[in-house]
């Protein structure tokens, strides 16, 4: 019987800015955005660092995961792109990539404009939400790069990143096999996961973000890095103090 392997991220190979594919085989509507969009991916994040990615789901909207002790079943699954060494200002434009895409923290998904991307012949779907590519083309994008060059963020599906000429593939040198023991308490990126009593707490963090955004005199998209990280402990403080919500 030949042993199983699964594979891990390779976190201090991975750089702020790295785009990271994924999909799961089976599950849900991954199958479906694979086909209708004639790519093995169906899903896209945005590495931000300290082993973290920024990501946006059905649920809870855009969030953060992390990549410690998380493990992917078929290296297939996953595809990590890079920003071209030969990019001028290339690490500036990783930063402030990272820095865009955190603007988007806790904004709800948007399940219409991932259908419109999807399906060419449909006009963009505007509006304040955003679906996962989106996120990663709209973050390059106010960086000063355009991944898919012509076409809007609204537009750009995960597997479209995978042409862009402005990025190359890292996988090989950020994943590698790992030893059983190690995996096999951890979940799988490319498996569908029960959703757990940490998944509520994430969601209703981002609401008391949400909430806490509404009533800033600015909106959270123009606020500076330093009011949002005051806005978020504001949140974890009044998620605390319920009685506060």
């Amino acid at each position: 019987m030949q042993p199983l392997t699964r594979y891990e991220f390779v976190l201090a190979a991975l750089e702020p800015g790295d785009v990271i594919l994924s999909t799961i085989p089976l599950s849900g509507v991954h199958p479906l955005i694979r086909r209708v969009t004639g790519s093995s991916f169906s899903h896209a994040a945005i590495y931000t660092g300290n082993g973290r990615i920024l990501e946006a789901h059905r649920n809870p909207g855009v969030t953060r995961a992390s990549l410690k002790n998380v493990y992917i079943r078929d290296a297939r699954n996953i595809c990590v792109l890079r920003l071209s060494n030969d990019i001028p200002d290339e690490a500036s434009i990783r930063e402030r990539a990272v820095a865009a895409a955190e603007e988007y923290y806790a904004a709800y998904y948007s399940l219409g404009g991932a259908a419109f991307a999807a399906l060419p012949w449909l006009p963009s779907w505007t509006g304040r939400r955003v679906f996962c590519s989106q996120l990663v083309a709209a973050a390059f994008r106010k960086a000063g790069a355009e991944l898919i060059p012509g076409l809007s963020p609204h537009k750009v599906v995960p597997g479209a990143l995978l042409h862009s000429p402005l990025l190359r593939r890292i996988t090989d040198q950020v994943v590698q096999a790992a030893s059983v023991s190690k995996w096999l308490p951890h979940p799988l990126v490319d498996e569908a996961q029960p959703a757990t009593a940490h998944h509520g707490e994430i969601a209703r963090e981002q609401d008391a973000v949400r909430r806490l955004g509404r009533i800033l005199p600015r909106s959270r998209r123009r606020a500076s890095s330093s009011l949002l990280a005051a806005c978020e402990s504001l949140a974890e403080y009044a998620i605390e103090r319920p009685q506060l919500r």
